[in-house]
């Protein structure tokens, strides 16, 4: 009974993850911004990709302001170099970091309990949570932040 009850744990988890992996790769195909943050943070990508400072004087034109570091905008330049500028990169790069947040939690888990089915849990139950599923795949700093967290 006990393992029965453990494999559906298991299986709702895994479901609410492949509705993250699912909102994700809709998300991504979406050719709009979906937050105020993304077109901001898609400029200073394309900055850098055209090796020009996203970080210009506040008294002159275009009055945008970089205020973020600029490791994200700057790994996200790297595809818009050779390939064409799209939220796509961008919302691929954080719905992976996302992945990777996950798999961290597995393996701090494994290391503390080494129990694949605790491990299990904690890693999909990260990726069930709304806060995850709503802004994890947008195209802003926040996810890429938690994985180098």
């Amino acid at each position: 009974m006990t393992r029965a009850l453990l494999v559906v744990v298991i299986a709702i988890l895994g479901v609410y993850a492949l509705f993250f992996v699912f909102h994700a790769v809709q998300v991504a195909s979406y050719p709009l911004d979906v937050d105020n943050e993304e077109g901001f943070i898609l400029a200073q990508a394309a900055s850098w990709a055209d090796n020009v400072s996203p970080y210009r004087p506040v008294q002159s034109p275009p009055y945008l302001v970089a205020n973020y570091p600029p490791i994200y905008p700057w790994i996200l330049s790297l595809p818009i170099r050779f390939q064409s500028l799209s939220f796509a990169w961008g919302r691929s790069l954080s719905a992976l970091a996302m992945v990777g947040v996950a798999c961290l939690i597995y393996g701090v888990l494994w290391d503390r309990t080494r129990s694949m089915y605790w491990s299990m849990v904690g890693a999909l139950l990260f990726l069930s949570f709304k806060q995850v599923y709503s802004w994890g795949p947008l195209c802003r700093v926040d996810s890429l932040g938690l994985l180098f967290e």
